[in-house]
């Protein structure tokens, strides 16, 4: 059948992106003509929808949900496909969709699409009118988007469901009690800021370097962290070389899916968009510390968003961490550098994100980062408000620290310190400085006024770890953070004691 292809622009989304992730997308590259693509292992599919026709399916939809479930994707099978060969074009015919009559031009040699179309004698069908678009979205089922039940489920053995999985494209389906599909994996957005040399800006795939970006420029954007159906609250699941497990599996581990750059407008916005939909307008900012790189600090922030089960905007801020284990002294001068790029941060954050509680939370070298940026943001007349501010086992000289901590003391509403005297990281950092740090505890423990210092010496550490990353990994130090977050006084958190020293009192994890 002949085809009359258009010069109408159309923007291409991926079947596996969430319905969060393509609102970014389409305010980005707005078109006339939403193509979806549909990756299997032996063939891809191609769907065409008017703008309005997919903004009116995916209305009423939740941001976490996938478009292939969204749209019910696997019911159907693709638009006709023709494939360019010179100046002439052949049409396929697949079976009966909604969008069967609309028609997507391959280039053969590329194998990108080339344009799109419609068959001559159908084109009542397609809707080329704004009024016949709207004809189409009135007979999409805007109300219930929810999959239809299967007849039946059948038990399946790991090995089998980890095939359907890769079958699926990255999750599998069951059945659940409601007669709902259920994913395999879940998806957390992580929003993100970093200072980082940019390596890849490709939509879906960004990347960022080890480096320092060239001129100090932030750079913003969005991920998207899978949540794999076994994860444990504390756990950061990742590749075993024991196991032969080479790459990230979303279905086992936690996966960075998808990471894209956004202007700095469009970061606002979106940020704006998630705390408006949480009950407190509540935000947190996440700094990770030395020998980190940018994926494994969005897996890290997934987690934590994760299981703290929290209802707002999670932020990362990555700063150009080398991700090396032998370069300490580099990550040292590039944190503070960095310090500089966080308050400013802070400040665009605060002013134009709507956020009503603000949380930052930092981890062992990432503290000098905060404390720095919090030392100059305390001397502004009208410094950004924050909630909170979680230090867990900071990486910087204590006496350094009683320093920033008199300057800040007013600042923060609370500031809570996690500290451990079995953090062999901090330990060495001790001796490699020659002066306490500010995270480790026992005879050098922190007490300064308006800090809540928390002793986690008591919670227990595997035996072959470095006891440095408990705040993230142990199920009783997040739910103390969590108590935090919710606003909750130490004394009033079960599973804190009080202690006293000579200084004064402190908190400590009960045994």
């Amino acid at each position: 059948m002949p085809i009359r292809w258009t010069k109408d622009s159309f923007t291409v989304l991926d079947a596996r992106q969430t319905i969060a992730s393509a609102r970014v997308t389409r305010r980005k590259f707005p078109s006339s003509w939403i193509v979806i693509n549909r990756r299997e292992p032996d063939q891809q599919y191609w769907y065409v929808f008017s703008s309005l026709e997919f903004d009116t399916w995916i209305s009423n939809v939740a941001d976490d949900v996938h478009l292939i479930d969204a749209l019910r994707l696997h019911e159907y099978t693709s638009s006709y496909k023709a494939t360019k060969r010179s100046d002439k074009s052949t049409a396929q015919l697949n079976i009966q969709h909604p969008t069967v009559n609309r028609a997507v031009l391959i280039n053969q040699r590329t194998k990108a699409i080339a344009a799109i179309g419609h068959m001559v004698d159908a084109g009542a069908a397609i809707g080329l009118t704004s009024d016949l678009f709207r004809t189409q979205a009135e007979r999409a089922p805007a109300a219930d988007l929810s999959p239809k039940p299967r007849k039946s489920v059948k038990k399946s053995s790991k090995r089998s469901a980890k095939k359907a999985a890769k079958k699926a494209g990255g999750f599998t389906e069951t059945e659940a009690p409601s007669g709902q599909k259920l994913k395999a994996f879940d998806v957390v957005q992580v929003m993100f800021a970093t200072d980082r040399e940019v390596e890849s800006t490709r939509p879906g795939s960004a990347t960022f370097s080890n480096q320092r970006s060239a001129n100090g420029e932030l750079r913003y954007g969005i991920c998207e962290i899978s949540i794999p159906p076994s994860h444990k609250i504390g756990v950061l699941e990742s590749p075993s070389i024991l196991h032969l497990q080479l790459r990230c599996d979303p279905n086992l581990h936690i996966s960075l899916l998808r990471s894209d750059i956004l202007s700095e407008s469009d970061f606002l916005a979106q940020v704006n968009d998630l705390i408006r939909k949480s009950p407190r307008r509540e935000a947190f900012v996440f700094v990770h510390g030395y020998n980190v790189s940018f994926e494994d600090a969005a897996r890290r922030t997934g987690q934590i968003a994760r299981d703290l089960k929290f209802q707002g905007a999670p932020i990362l801020y990555s700063w150009p961490s080398r991700a090396s284990l032998f370069s300490y002294s580099a990550d040292e001068a590039t944190v503070e550098v960095s310090a500089v790029r966080f308050a400013e941060f802070l400040r665009k954050l605060a002013q134009s994100a709507g956020a009503s509680v603000l949380h930052i939370i930092a981890h062992s070298m990432g503290n000098r980062a905060v404390l720095l940026g919090l030392e100059r943001l305390a001397r502004e007349a009208d410094p950004p408000k924050l909630n909170n501010v979680i230090l867990t086992a900071p990486d910087i000289d204590v006496e350094r620290f009683y320093q920033i901590a008199d300057s800040i003391e007013n600042y923060p509403v609370r500031t809570t310190l996690y500290a451990s005297s079995k953090d062999k990281a901090l330990r060495e950092s001790q001796r490699l400085h020659r002066f306490p740090r500010a995270g480790e505890s026992g005879k050098s423990i922190v007490i300064a006024k308006g800090v809540d210092t928390v002793d986690a010496s008591l919670v227990d550490t595997n035996l072959f770890s470095l006891g440095h990353s408990y705040f993230g990994t142990k199920r009783t130090v997040l739910s103390d953070i969590s108590d935090v977050l919710d606003g909750k006084q130490p004394d009033s958190r079960f599973q804190l004691r009080e202690q006293k020293s000579p200084l004064g009192r402190y908190w400590a994890f009960r045994p």
